[in-house]
């Protein structure tokens, strides 16, 4: 296997860093949780947004919920993160009420929608400069509220939740807006729509609070093919938390996650292979409210637990195809706490929401964390014969991404690095003496590389 190494230009004795890429089908997330203040109560959800729709920009973070900011930035109820800054911002002036999911939309579009201060389910939709509300969900006088929304490759806007009318049209829990008007969808769903979402092959799963054995959707799972509903398999029923969440595997299988009976005791994931659920998730001692598929083809689960198949695991885990490890150092305490959603973005970061606290009980309710290997463990060793001018245990070479050429998203960074120039090597072998090599020493042999920083040592880091 190939080594990298960084030699570390400086005016006394440098460190010459090596790091061995070695395969592995189980990478793990690098450091620790990153906490964002989402000011009380909570975030319900995190989601992508294309906000250029066919343009060439990366789709962006959403964060939404009832906040009033985020780090310190004004974002009443949606929050938008820059990646390249590391900061968030609202959308205008935002909206007064829960948001409790944000889908984007081909056009570049982003729809949100919760449950307003007049107990209404309402949706919204920013044009890339200003708030547009959509005609109330309603539901007699009683509360109503949209809990999911998903946006179809036409345009059109699908809302779920709890609501018996849509803009004056007599609905059943979910509704499509064509444009100018709110229309039934065949009879709708019986039972609280929790969560829309629309499949690669243009199908819309729809997950829904368990009823009763004599709902039109017993088992809590539909499917729509654009005229009509479906039931998805027989063998699963839902509990009282009902599907909370769903993400799409490669091969068109489904995850869901909630509470589901599938010939036995609930389970908190459940997978649909094409033609029926099977359960998934056996260890996990608490509720899943939401699951994501990171770049390696593992997941991501979370909720309200402690442990994940006998590992410690506060209220997140990944399953690799056969095990559960723990993320980081967890998010707050299954007894107080709870992640409410999670997405992963382009470069396999993921981003959490919901009502938890960072490692000194500070309540945040909104982290990341770096997940970006795609099946390739990117595990370190180091050249020791001399200390780096800049810190006197010598510079940390680490590395993001994939060992393999085809992913290009590999990324080394050097931390802490003096202010000076500095160059990363690639060689074939790893040198077990250490010779002297300019001011330093050289950690790799054969016909070597040298891989020019693209940022910056001002900063104490040296980045590729």
């Amino acid at each position: 296997m190939p080594w990298l190494s960084l030699r570390l230009r400086a005016a006394g004795p440098t460190l010459a860093a090596v790091l061995f890429i070695a395969p592995s089908a189980s990478p793990q997330c690098n450091g620790d949780w990153q906490h964002f203040e989402a000011l009380s109560p909570l975030v319900d959800r995190c989601a992508l947004w294309d906000s250029d729709g066919a343009g060439p920009a990366e789709e962006r973070v959403v964060a939404v919920g009832f906040f009033q900011s985020i780090d310190g930035a004004p974002a009443n109820g949606v929050g938008v993160y820059d990646e390249l800054s590391g900061t968030w911002s609202g959308l205008g002036a935002g909206l007064g009420y829960e948001v409790v999911d944000a889908s984007g939309a081909p056009n570049g579009d982003l729809v949100v929608g919760g449950l307003s201060l007049a107990a209404e389910g309402r949706v919204d939709v920013w044009n890339g400069t200003t708030w547009s509300t959509l005609p109330a969900l309603t539901q007699g006088g009683q509360v109503a509220q949209v809990a999911s929304l998903t946006v179809l490759p036409n345009g059109d806007i699908i809302a779920g939740g709890s609501f018996s009318m849509a803009g004056g049209v007599p609905v059943n829990n979910v509704a499509r807006w064509d444009g100018a008007s709110w229309n039934d969808m065949a009879g709708g769903i019986d039972g609280l729509v929790r969560n829309l979402e629309l499949r690669p092959n243009g199908d819309v799963v729809a997950g829904s609070l368990f009823v009763d054995q004599n709902s039109n959707f017993p088992t809590g799972f539909a499917r729509w093919n654009g005229t009509s509903w479906s039931a998805m398999g027989a063998g699963a029923t839902t509990t009282s938390l009902g599907v909370a969440d769903f993400s799409f595997l490669g091969n068109g299988d489904i995850l869901a996650s909630g509470a589901f009976a599938v010939g036995g005791p609930p389970m908190p994931i459940a997978l649909w292979n094409g033609s029926d659920w099977q359960p998934l998730g056996a260890g996990i001692n608490g509720p899943v409210t939401t699951v994501a598929l990171l770049p390696s083809g593992d997941f991501v689960a979370a909720g309200a637990f402690s442990m994940a198949g006998g590992v410690s695991a506060d209220n997140v885990a990944r399953w690799d195809g056969s095990a559960w490890s723990e993320i980081g150092s967890g998010l707050g305490s299954q007894s107080q706490h709870q992640v409410l959603g999670i997405i992963v973005d382009a470069d396999g970061s993921v981003f959490a929401g919901g009502f938890f606290t960072d490692g000194s009980g500070q309540a945040t309710n909104l982290a990341s964390i770096d997940c970006a290997g795609t099946g390739d463990t990117l595990g370190t060793s180091y050249c020791t014969a001399s200390p780096n001018s800049a810190s006197a245990s010598g510079a940390l070479l680490t590395a993001l991404g994939s060992a393999s050429a085809s992913p290009l998203n590999l990324t080394l960074t050097a931390q802490p690095v003096p202010n000076t120039p500095g160059l990363f090597f690639f060689g074939p072998n790893q040198l077990a003496a250490e010779p002297d090599f300019g001011e330093g020493v050289r950690c790799v042999g054969g016909a070597t590389s040298r891989i020019f920083p693209l940022a910056l040592a001002e900063l104490g880091l040296a980045v590729q």
